[in-house]
């Protein structure tokens, strides 16, 4: 099944509405910040001072605005894209779903005023809107290939069998290590109390979140489920497995990279031996899911096979 070109306009242009969403606040973050430098230092661990409070974004704000883009050039270029535009929208639902409570949270009165929250509710409401209005045109804006070699059917879309393989093992261990991690955390706070492990899926807990901002617990829940998804999916050869797997693989690549910045500034390395048995993990653990995603997204960006009977892609077959 292929998109109509209607369908593949709509989805990009929903696309590029949504990176300007996620564009606008990262633009007014580095304009309110002391430089991109400061920015970023507030991405790696939240506010060092009263001055970056009124900071509202996190690195996955830029890393949607990368999918984003991604995933418009390739509705514009591809009439396969509807497995993209699902997976920008499922990425879109896992960072934004938390606004809807943690912007209206009593808590976040000290960080920021009620125009900003209302303005970030309202990007909130915008970007999930965007997100159902890509599973909308993924879902209805499909048509059938006019033949078995339609003139537009140029772009394989499942991985190859190492290709898959490989992501397979990544992306296994990525998330079933942060499924893991989650466990861990969620057995220490339950016997301190309840409350406190709810409150990491709430965004309180004392722990700072930014006012677009994604709870500690969401995300590892979420991300993990994705990853798992993403694994089985690469080593079915499914033909979602490789947009669903990318996005995956940014996410990771991206959270390592940021905690590999911060190893390097602190000067963990080292001193890791130093560290206690859980700290050692912790940073293996992060420095893997920079592997992983740099891994997956080598494998899975290579061309695959058409996905009938495993052939090559019908331009590489001569037309009869």
């Amino acid at each position: 099944m292929l998109l109509t070109r209607g369908a593949r306009v709509t989805g990009a242009v929903v696309c590029v509405l949504l990176a300007l969403i996620a564009g606008s606040w990262i633009a007014r973050d580095l304009n309110t910040a002391d430089g991109p430098a400061q920015l970023w230092r507030f991405w790696e661990s939240g506010p060092s001072g009263l001055g970056q409070a009124s900071l509202t974004t996190t690195l996955y704000d830029l890393l949607l605005v990368v999918v984003y883009a991604a995933v418009a050039l390739a509705a514009l270029r591809s009439p396969l894209a509807a497995q993209a535009l699902v997976a920008a929208a499922v990425i879109t639902l896992v960072v934004r779903l938390p606004a809807l409570w943690v912007v209206r949270a009593g808590w976040m009165r000290q960080w920021s005023g009620p125009d900003l929250r209302d303005r970030a509710l309202w990007s909130a409401f915008a970007a999930i809107g965007g997100a159902l209005v890509l599973l909308i045109v993924a879902a209805a804006g499909r048509r059938r290939a006019d033949s078995a070699y339609d003139e537009d059917d140029r772009v394989p879309t499942r991985p190859l069998l190492g290709a898959g393989v490989t992501a397979f093992l990544f992306l296994g261990v990525a998330g079933g290590a942060t499924l893991a991690w989650e466990g861990w955390t969620a057995f220490d706070l339950v016997d301190i109390s309840r409350r406190a492990y709810e409150n990491r899926f709430t965004g309180e807990a004392g722990l700072y979140t930014p006012l677009l901002g994604v709870p500690a617990g969401w995300l590892n829940v979420t991300l993990g489920g994705l990853s798992l998804v993403a694994a089985v999916a690469a080593v079915a050869r499914a033909r979602f497995s490789r947009p669903l797997g990318l996005v995956v693989a940014l996410v990771l690549a991206g959270a390592g990279g940021m905690y590999l910045s911060i190893v390097l500034r602190g000067g963990l390395i080292r001193h890791l031996d130093e560290l206690p048995a859980r700290g050692q993990l912790l940073v293996y653990t992060q420095l893997f899911y920079l592997l992983a995603g740099v891994v997956v997204l080598a494998v899975l960006a290579r061309r695959g096979v058409h996905d009938e009977a495993g052939d090559p892609a019908p331009s590489c077959t001569p037309r009869r």
